[in-house]
C-alpha cells in the first residue's frame, strides 16, 4: 500500500513539477514577447523621430540656400543676364518647389510653420512681379525704372527664410531632447 501511495505522491509531484515548469517557461515567452514588441515600437518611434530630424535638417538646407539665392545680387544677376526671364525662371522654380514641399512638411507635422510660409509664398510671388515689370522695362530700353518695391520684396523672402530657419531650428532641437 504504501508503495502505491509513494507512486501516486510522485506522480503528482511530477505532474506539479512539469506543469510549473510549463507555467514558468510559458510566462518568460510572453515576457520575451512583450520585450520584443517593446522594441520594436521603440525602434518604429525612433525610425520616426530620425526621419523627422533629416526632413527638417533638409528643409533648413533649402531655406538657407534659398536666403543665399536672395542675399547674393538677384536683382543684378537677374537683369543683366543674357536671357532675363529664362534666368528668373530657372532660379524661382526650384525655390517654389522647395517652398511647396515644405509647406506639405509644415501641414502635417508643424503647423506654426504654414503662415509663415504662405508669407514667403507670397513674397516670391511679388519677387516674380517686380522682377517681370524690370525685365519688361528694361526690354523696353526704360532705365529709370524704379527697383524700391523690388528691392523691398527681395528684402522680405531673405528675411522670411531666415526666420523660418530659426523655427526650424527651434524644432530640431525640440525633437532632439
Amino acid at each position: 500500500m504504501n508503495d502505491i501511495v509513494l507512486t501516486l505522491v510522485g506522480s503528482v509531484i511530477t505532474v506539479l513539477a512539469g506543469f510549473t515548469w510549463y507555467k514558468l517557461s510559458r510566462l518568460n515567452v510572453l515576457r520575451d514577447r512583450e520585450q520584443d514588441e517593446r522594441k520594436k515600437q521603440d525602434d518604429r518611434m525612433a525610425d520616426r523621430v530620425l526621419a523627422h530630424v533629416n526632413s527638417l535638417k533638409k528643409h533648413k538646407e533649402f531655406l538657407i540656400s534659398t536666403k543665399n539665392e536672395f542675399d547674393s545680387n538677384f536683382i543684378v544677376q537677374t537683369l543683366e543676364s543674357r536671357n532675363p526671364r529664362d534666368h528668373l525662371i530657372s532660379r524661382l522654380v526650384p525655390i517654389k518647389a522647395g517652398i511647396s514641399s515644405l509647406t506639405v512638411f509644415a501641414e502635417q507635422d508643424a503647423p506654426k510653420l504654414v503662415e509663415e510660409l504662405s508669407l514667403l509664398t507670397k513674397y516670391v510671388k511679388e519677387v516674380e512681379t517686380y522682377m517681370s515689370d524690370a525685365i519688361t522695362q528694361k526690354e523696353c530700353e526704360q532705365h529709370n525704372s524704379n527697383l524700391g518695391e523690388l528691392r523691398g520684396a527681395v528684402w522680405n523672402c531673405s528675411q522670411k527664410c531666415h526666420s523660418l530657419k530659426v523655427d526650424i531650428d527651434s524644432l530640431l532641437l525640440k525633437s532632439r531632447a
